[in-house]
């Protein structure tokens, strides 16, 4: 029997048997051995494409090499993320559950059965899911987990319900001096081994730019991933998907068939709490004894029923250690409740603010009138670098500006990433950025520099040296 011309390769680069045509492969376009493949199939033999693999280096497996190597790249930044190990319960198909204690133990638990497509990591807000998958990004990055496996990691409060994956994957790509295709990501995707971690379902598109265009045409949306539809051909990959509450991810899953494991973040025990409270301090073993009185002093003689099932929060221990030497914004900390608003307010702690804002007033007409108090306020930030504290003041710089709020002064202390920029409050007196550290990359300054002076007409840079080339009508500190 003749197979026709246009269905003549054999793609068993990956273990897997399958006829594509040329427009399909980007390896297969350039083969100019069609009648010998023809025969070869005709023959059922499965080197087809041998010849060509010994004539070409950009093979998929090459390719799908380089492609590991740049997602590397881009996941360098996580590498500065730790939060330290948890507690975690894994429920399977089969109803059968088990807790675990370490990264490494939910790993091994998660691959217990192959055939469980989904897994859905539940959690409240601040109880440590995006450091959990940045944590496992880390693991893969350095080589010790996955290495036959590609790892995605995805940010859903950038990404639109029909966001195509494979072109936001192209485009990140594309930043590394990558040359790279849609048609070879989907390629690749479809015939290695891969997990596509999806964080932040509850602000899916919080952020997103809604002038951004994807293309869809033969894509991979956030939509098909969710709800688990119109995947077969990617029958390698796994897809695990951060929620905060089992109701929500039970409405994506209303039509999928998947096979799927939960895993609960339970956030520390008390050993895990000290071991954190160690790193994070650096101090020695006295010290962390006083911090951890301290800290069962509030548990047990000053029980607060708003930050019950809190007190395990990964969010709730970073804030406690980053200001326990600050008595004063400790008791607040620990004694508060949304009654305590304005109280804590007059602290003047607004790091902490911004991060109970985004933990305990996720109803957004709630958030909404909280976020209304900081109007012509004068603002100080000095945790800008770290990640949760900066999504929360993302979020609250956002809801100013779509509701004209402005503030008085704005003082930002260390790194402030273009991200931050883009939504900038208008500031009425005085914008002040204390030791930010930016890149010599005149384009990278222009654009904080531009950005800032659009928002405030009184911009300070308190200890930046300006570079030859740079504006020159910045006011000193």
């Amino acid at each position: 029997m003749s197979i026709p011309k246009m269905l003549y390769a054999m793609i068993i680069l990956f273990g897997v048997v399958g006829a594509v045509t040329p427009t399909q492969c980007p390896t297969v376009q350039q083969c100019n051995s069609c009648e010998d493949c023809i025969k070869q199939l005709e023959r059922n033999e499965q080197t087809a494409l041998t010849c060509f693999l010994n004539k070409e280096k950009f093979g998929l497996v090459s390719y799908g090499d380089t492609f590991m190597e740049s997602l590397k790249q881009i996941y360098i930044p996580y590498g500065e993320y730790w939060c330290g190990d948890c507690q975690y319960e894994v429920t399977y198909t089969d109803r059968s559950n088990k807790t675990m204690n370490t990264v490494d133990e939910l790993l091994a638990a998660l691959f217990k059965d192959p055939k469980d497509k989904r897994v859905l990591f539940i959690g409240e807000s601040g109880s440590g899911k995006s450091r959990l998958f940045r944590t496992m990004t880390k693991k893969w990055m350095d080589g010790e987990i996955l290495q036959d496996a590609i790892l995605i990691y995805l940010q859903l409060e950038y990404l639109s319900i029909d966001s195509n994956i494979l072109e936001e994957l192209a485009d990140s790509l594309r930043s590394d001096n990558n040359s790279v295709t849609l048609d070879s990501l989907r390629m690749i995707l479809q015939n290695k081994r891969s997990i596509v971690m999806l964080d932040g379902r509850s602000n899916l598109d919080r952020f997103h730019n809604t002038t951004q265009n994807n293309d869809n045409t033969n894509g991979l949306t956030v939509k098909q991933l969710l709800m688990g539809k119109d995947i077969d051909q990617y029958k390698k990959m796994k897809i695990w998907i951060t929620y905060r509450n089992l109701e929500d991810a039970s409405q994506d899953m209303k039509e999928s068939k998947d096979k799927l494991t939960t895993v609960k973040l339970l956030g520390f025990n008390d050993l895990q709490r000290q071991g954190f409270f160690a790193r994070a301090l650096s101090v020695d073993e006295n010290s962390i004894k006083d911090i951890s009185e301290t800290w069962k002093f509030y548990i047990e003689e000053k029980f607060n029923e708003t930050l019950d099932g809190r007190y395990s929060s990964p969010l709730i221990a970073q804030l406690f250690v980053s200001y326990v030497l600050q008595k004063d914004t400790i008791r607040h900390l620990m004694t508060f409740t949304k009654s305590k608003w304005n109280e804590l307010e007059k602290v003047g702690n607004f790091d902490i603010l911004v991060c109970l804002l985004e933990a305990f007033f996720q109803d957004k007409n709630e958030y909404k009138e909280r976020a209304k108090t900081f109007h012509q306020k004068q603002l100080v930030f000095r945790r800008t670098t770290d990640d949760y504290f900066q999504e929360a003041t993302l979020h609250l710089w956002q809801e100013l500006n779509n509701n004209d709020r402005q503030l008085k002064t704005l003082e930002i202390y260390g790194d402030c990433p273009l991200r931050l920029m883009k939504y900038l409050p208008t500031v009425t007196e005085l914008l002040v950025f204390h030791n930010i550290r930016l890149s010599e990359n005149y384009n990278d300054y222009k654009s904080i520099t531009e950005t800032a002076f659009k928002k405030c007409n009184t911009v300070k840079f308190s200890d930046q040296t300006l570079h030859k080339g740079q504006p020159q009508h910045i006011d000193g500190p």
